[in-house]
């Protein structure tokens, strides 16, 4: 579908998802901050899940268009473009290939890579949300959450943002020797947790390396609207907790759904109540099933079917709460701390 050719690649999760583009860096796409040159060779291991982004002018097409329009291109490509004023407008093509899409972004689009405008969301955004689907139709998700493993023990960690998943994986990396799997973005396949080690240390501005890191990062957490015109984080997860402390693909035992209140508790509940909890949660960080790319991509039926990826992240957290003993706890960090130390207290 177009003339150039990835010039870089990453794997977001190694052995899972491989990302090709032939830009060094796909801006505000929170799975990697930056590609490596590819050799001649190619990638050096080959993944199951493999996504390309491209930034052409094929993307754009040549006619005049007076507001958002979408155009078949082939059996499993489309077009969206989206006039910004009367001079420039956001073009991207969709071409969808289950276990290799592919997405190409006119340089406009590239540019204003943070920029959301009308329901046409961000350049990293759909890039994230495509590797979500990418990964769904090959039985894999992409999991809002933090993991950690510490020797016999892998908990997984459910919770909306502020509710303490960042803290504890660092303080169990950090005191007590574990491994990590991510404090923010994780995979599985309904069984193994696999990690994502390249996302952004979303790490409290006083621990971070560097005046210019504290400084973006209380800019981050108190102006709104920072992140859609700050530039994107250089200093991942693994820099932070080091590329030594990346937990090896496990299952899991134990997952924590957490929920902050003034009050703390928990109790170990079934599995399918746990299941629609993290269902929740996963759903209200991930949009796909509500961008109107995807939709679209339906509507001229390129083989994308997202009730079917849907119902595939359904049965994979269903597997995933199975094998593994839940624990619903409401409070604050504190709490979510004293119970991981409960746990991890008794191995079997």
């Amino acid at each position: 579908m177009t003339a150039e050719k990835p010039e870089y690649y990453a794997q977001p999760v190694p052995g899972v998802l491989s990302v090709s583009a032939n830009v060094r860096v796909i801006p505000s796409y929170p799975l990697v901050r930056q590609l490596n040159p590819m050799d001649k060779t190619g990638e050096p291991v080959p993944c199951p899940v493999k996504l390309n982004y491209i930034v052409s002018p094929q993307a754009r097409s040549a006619g005049k268009i007076h507001g958002k329009s979408f155009e078949a291109v082939s059996n499993t490509a489309l077009r969206l473009e989206t006039p910004v004023g009367p001079f420039s407008r956001l073009s991207l093509l969709l071409d969808w290939n289950a276990a290799n899409p592919v997405l190409t972004v006119n340089k406009a689009f590239h540019r204003l890579a943070k920029v959301t405008i009308g329901n046409v969301h961000s350049v990293g955004w759909l890039v994230r949300d495509l590797s979500n689907l990418a990964l769904l139709a090959n039985n894999y998700a992409l999991l809002h959450t933090a993991a950690f493993k510490h020797k016999n023990k892998v908990i997984l960690i459910f919770g909306l943002s502020n509710t303490g998943k960042t803290t504890t994986v660092f303080s169990q990396v950090k005191d007590h020797g574990a491994e990590f799997y991510g404090d923010d973005l994780v995979v599985t396949d309904g069984s193994k947790l696999y990690a994502c080690p390249f996302t952004g240390a979303n790490i409290n501005p006083q621990d971070g390396p560097g005046l210019k890191y504290k400084i973006e990062q209380t800019l981050r957490r108190g102006l709104p609207f920072f992140e859609n015109f700050a530039g994107t984080l250089s200093y991942s997860i693994s820099d932070a907790l080091g590329a030594d402390n990346i937990a090896a693909p496990a299952a899991v035992t134990d997952i924590i759904i957490m929920r902050k209140a003034e009050q703390a508790k928990s109790e170990v509940i079934e599995a399918e109540h746990a299941a629609q909890l993290m269902l929740a949660s996963n759903r209200t960080e991930f949009t796909f099933a509500s961008s109107p790319l995807f939709s679209a991509a339906e509507y001229f039926e390129t083989g994308l079917n997202t009730d079917a990826v849907m119902n595939n992240e359904s049965v994979l957290l269903q597997q995933l709460a199975e094998q593994a003993v839940c624990h619903y706890a409401c409070g604050d960090v504190h709490d979510l701390g004293n119970l991981v130390r409960e746990i991890l207290a008794h191995p079997d």
